[in-house]
């Protein structure tokens, strides 16, 4: 959306800003995360999200991603057949352009979202005359053409074009069905997809997937994969359930195993063998997963809970984790599915397998920037003391094994409780503007309108500016900073970053104020202003140009 200020005085007189855009994320996927075991949890929503890359192949790559807020994402993806079950989202992936987009979704007619393999959501909508596509803020590197009575070709900074096509004309969405360089055809990468009925909606699927190859073209090897030369994934889908109460086994119309055509030395054509087989309980959840060129015993396995979310995560031989969910605290993000509580078993020292306690990670959602509760204090007033201007608004703690705290609401724990706990302070836009460390150690992180870091301040370099120890009030008089303000002298001490209008170009980066040691002469003309092997005070300064040299009689070809 937009937003803009109107102002209105004496005699009628009125005026208008000019328009900001704004995009609204009701969910905050986009907020930021930590690694906890073996997922990742949104630190303002409490998500926690397990991914595994199954195949690996030619720089091919199929991923699942499962999500704790919405433990059947992938059912309700519209158009999108849950092909690995309602929990886990399906992704492809070519590494060879690093493309990870999985589909465009309709909104309306002037308005789609590009899909990402992890379920992340970029939103265009059409420009005033529907001539063309406009990216939201942050993603003015994309470049979307196409119509919604057609297909879409998507652009971005780095040279890679990727292609959507409708599996089926009444289909609400297109995938990806091609991803290259721009100009260069033996990098493409080549996707097969077909419609099935699931719950009375004609949905799409992955059939095939090719490899760039100089051998053959993709083409061939989409209809004909046993071609020699072709280097192709193929997904095998069950026809009937053969799981049961008791046994895990097939279930219909979900993956059971991914094929991998691909020519040996010597062989005529491809041959095609197993790389990733999938067993699901009656319900259809995904319970293992292996690779059947190895032993069974190198399986993963899961077992979720009644809503569907993973509650037993264990891979090959190693120690289980245990995952435990609920709400926590009363924001408005808040809600059924936050991760709570992270554990696997600890084995008795000298031991290989004897299980002696417990490891447990814990989640504090909510904690306090003010008042009595609070571990630090970082309202807006404080903040400014050393010159940080995009303010925190919320905060998460991690707890390590060795400190547990009493409850996942900060609003319930002392600010004593969290000595031992890594806290991320984050702004309204859900990204990191703060981190403290045990000790007290805070750091400064700040960014632009498009996402862009623009100033990192150090803990270090922040109780410098703040001058909370003797050893730092001796550092400014050397640094000759200590006659100026606190959140001057924080400035001087950060590392800031420029970036043109559009926040695409990164212009200019200075350092940290320092001591130098000079290896040369410093010289200004003929003039020595130090001598090499002084000791003087200074910034890094790193300016960067483009385009300088490039023809301006209109012969230069930009790609």
């Amino acid at each position: 959306m937009q937003i803009r200020a109107e102002f209105t005085g004496a005699s009628n007189a009125s005026a208008n800003s000019n328009p900001l855009t704004v995009v609204v994320d009701r969910t905050a996927d986009t907020a930021a995360v930590q690694e906890v075991g073996p997922g990742s949890v949104n630190l303002l929503t409490g998500d926690y999200s397990i991914s595994a890359s199954d195949v690996s192949y030619y720089g091919l790559s199929v991923t699942r991603t499962a999500s704790s807020r919405t433990p059947t994402k992938a059912a309700g993806q519209e158009g999108q057949a849950p092909v690995f079950g309602a929990a886990w989202m399906s992704g492809l992936t070519a590494e060879l352009t690093e493309s990870d987009y999985a589909y465009l979704r309709r909104v309306s007619d002037t308005a789609v979202t590009l899909v990402k393999t992890d379920g992340t959501k970029i939103s265009f909508t059409s420009n005033a005359g529907r001539t063309g596509w406009v990216s939201e803020p942050g993603a003015a590197d994309l470049v979307l053409k196409g119509t919604v009575g057609t297909a879409f070709t998507l652009s971005d900074g780095e040279g890679v074009v990727t292609e959507f096509t409708k599996a089926d004309a009444g289909a609400d969405a297109w995938q990806m069905t091609s991803s290259r360089l721009d100009g260069l055809d033996t990098t493409n990468t080549t996707m097969k997809s077909e419609t099935v009925v699931v719950g009375g909606k004609t949905v799409a699927r992955p059939v095939r997937i090719v490899a760039p190859t100089s051998a053959v073209d993709n083409a061939t090897c989409l209809s004909a994969p046993t071609t020699k030369g072709c280097r192709v994934l193929e997904f095998v889908y069950a026809t009937t359930t053969t799981a049961t109460a008791l046994a895990v086994g097939d279930y219909a119309g979900q993956v059971k195993d991914i094929l991998l055509y691909a020519t040996g030395k010597g062989e005529t054509s491809s041959s095609v063998r197993s790389v990733s087989t999938y067993r699901y309980d009656a319900e259809g959840r995904l319970r293992q997963q292996w690779n059947p060129r190895l032993d069974q015993a190198t399986q993963v396995q899961y077992a979720y809970d009644d809503a569907g979310r993973i509650t037993t995560f264990r891979s090959s031989t190693d120690q289980p984790w245990t995952f435990t969910y609920g709400k926590a605290g009363d924001t408005v993000v808040a809600g059924e599915g936050m991760l709570l509580k992270a554990s696997r078993p600890t084995l008795k020292q000298g031991t290989t397998d004897t299980v002696d306690g417990s490891a447990v990670t814990m989640i504090v959602y909510g904690v306090p920037l003010t008042g009595t509760t609070a571990p630090y204090k970082l309202s807006a007033a404080d903040v400014k003391a050393w010159g940080q201007t995009d303010v925190p608004t919320d905060a998460t703690a991690v707890f390590p094994a060795d400190s547990v705290p009493a409850s996942s609401t900060g609003a319930d724990l002392a600010a004593t409780a969290y000595g031992r706990a890594n806290i991320s302070y984050l702004n309204a836009s859900g990204r990191t503007v703060n981190e403290a460390t045990p000790g007290g150690h805070i750091t400064t992180m700040e960014s632009d309108r498009f996402g862009n870091t623009v100033r990192e301040l150090t803990a270090g370099n922040r109780s410098i500016a703040l001058g909370l120890t003797t050893a730092d009030k001796e550092a400014q008089v050397d640094l000759g900073i200590g006659r100026l303000g606190s959140a001057e002298r924080a400035m001087l001490l950060s590392t800031t970053t420029l970036y043109d209008d559009g926040g695409i170009r990164e212009l200019q980066e200075f350092g940290p104020l320092r001591r130098l040691d000079l290896t040369r002469d410093l010289k200004s003309g003929s003039t020595t202003l130090a001598s090499a092997g002084t000791s003087v005070i200074g910034r890094g300064w790193t300016a960067k140009e483009y385009d300088e040299g490039r023809p301006t009689d209109g012969t230069a070809n930009v790609r």
